[in-house]
């Protein structure tokens, strides 16, 4: 976070992965206020305009909205950005005009360019642009690894006294420059043979950086994203080859290489699942109520699988502790005194983070289960299948990825 300068008005991008969850991401690790260029449709109803702008959201007109004047709206919503970059606040936006599942950076939309060289002709002298990549481990699922890259801040000022018919090239030449800093923050797949290959291993990719942290993980496997280029060659084949017959006796032997331990029993996991069992069920009954109802809607409701985590969120952030007032309500209805039934109501929050913490250790613990079963019969899929990983260890291991800059 040290690379959003404390003294400069800046402009925040960032590629734009899942849904409502990314500006949200984003919101938590800022000391400063942010505020979000958002798509204009949404802003239609006057109630909900009111709410999204008290948010610090602003609306920016595409051609899809159909408005009579695009560039007067806009022109409205710069100039308000101008007032608040003079007043410190940060302007965010996502360049790639819409969210997408995909680790992959699309072609950049050109507001970016336009509001940096509004912001500039407006007096803003030192304005910048930080690029941010945000990094899910997996889009879909509850409780999954996030790293936050901030990148270096881009300096604007070769292009403050850009002229009128300068600034076509002007605008290029700034979505290039977003489009390089963003790249540098972000795993950017953009070779579409190896995509798949490439997020399956993932996991694996993370174990031979010999790190922990993930942003180690990080670069060790954006290295080898980099490495393997837009279109099919000699590296990409090669994976390819090595690392299809991996996946595919992964998933039929339902494997999870990031819970794969070699060394061993995973001991603490296994105290862990012993020692909370009761807890931990205790937790996953009281909060069941609440897990069903917000997956049904999810289930039922929400298209946009991108957005099924932005909706959990909200619900286990605003149903829970109107689930705990009911709970503390029955309690104290059924005679037992408010100092109880709110230490009863604590219990069950504790319980509640013990089922949180227990639940990926006795998925360890199943992993761990489920090797030495297929050790024990002499599986032959699983003997073909730790074959071909020793092969792609061992072909990874050899481009010395830790040592490489593409």
């Amino acid at each position: 976070m040290e690379n959003i300068p404390d003294n400069r008005p800046v402009i925040l991008v960032s590629n734009h992965q899942n849904a409502m969850l990314d500006p949200l991401v984003l919101c938590i690790e800022s000391k400063r206020q942010l505020h979000w260029l958002t798509r204009a449709d949404i802003f239609k109803k006057p109630a909900i305009n009111k709410l999204l702008r008290n948010f610090n959201m602003l609306p920016v007109y595409r051609e899809r909205d159909r408005v009579e004047d695009l560039s007067g709206y806009n022109k409205v919503t710069f100039e308000i950005c101008n007032e608040r970059l003079q007043a410190g606040a940060i302007i965010c936006m996502f360049p790639e005009g819409t969210h997408r599942g995909k680790k992959q950076l699309v072609p950049l939309k050109k507001g970016v360019a336009r509001l940096a060289l509004n912001a500039l002709e407006s007096g803003l002298h030192n304005v910048c642009i930080v690029p941010v990549g945000i990094e899910y481990e997996d889009y879909y699922n509850y409780r999954k690894e996030l790293l936050v890259v901030v990148g270096q801040p881009i300096d604007l000022s070769p292009f403050e006294k850009v002229t009128e018919s300068e600034r076509p090239k002007a605008q290029t030449d700034i979505i290039r420059l977003v489009r390089l800093g963003l790249e540098e923050v972000m795993i950017d797949i953009e070779n579409e043979h190896a995509y798949h290959e490439a997020i399956e291993t993932k996991p694996l990719f993370d174990k031979l950086s010999d790190s922990s942290n993930l942003k180690e993980q990080f670069q060790f496997f954006q290295n080898f994203t980099r490495a393997l280029g837009k279109s099919k060659n000699e590296l990409s084949e090669k994976f390819e080859s090595l690392s299809k017959e991996y996946v595919s006796l992964k998933k039929e032997l339902h494997l999870q290489e990031k819970l794969f331990n070699e060394e061993g029993t995973p001991v603490l996991s296994l105290l862990t699942v012993v020692l909370f069992a009761i807890p931990a069920t205790v937790g996953a009954l009281v909060y069941f109520l609440v897990y069903y109802i917000t997956e049904s809607f999810v289930k039922r409701v929400v298209r946009d699988p991108l957005f099924k985590n932005s909706i959990r969120a909200a619900f286990w952030t605003f149903i829970t502790p109107i689930w705990l007032m009911i709970i503390w309500s029955v309690l104290l209805l059924t005679g037992i005194s408010a100092l109880v039934s709110l230490g009863v109501v604590l219990g069950l929050v504790v319980c509640g983070i013990i089922a949180l913490q227990w639940w990926p250790n006795w998925k360890k613990v199943r992993e761990w289960l489920l090797h030495a079963k297929y050790k024990r019969e002499g599986n032959k899929t699983y003997q073909t299948w730790l074959q071909k990983r020793s092969e792609l260890k061992d072909w990874i291991n050899s481009l010395q990825l830790k040592n490489r800059h593409v």
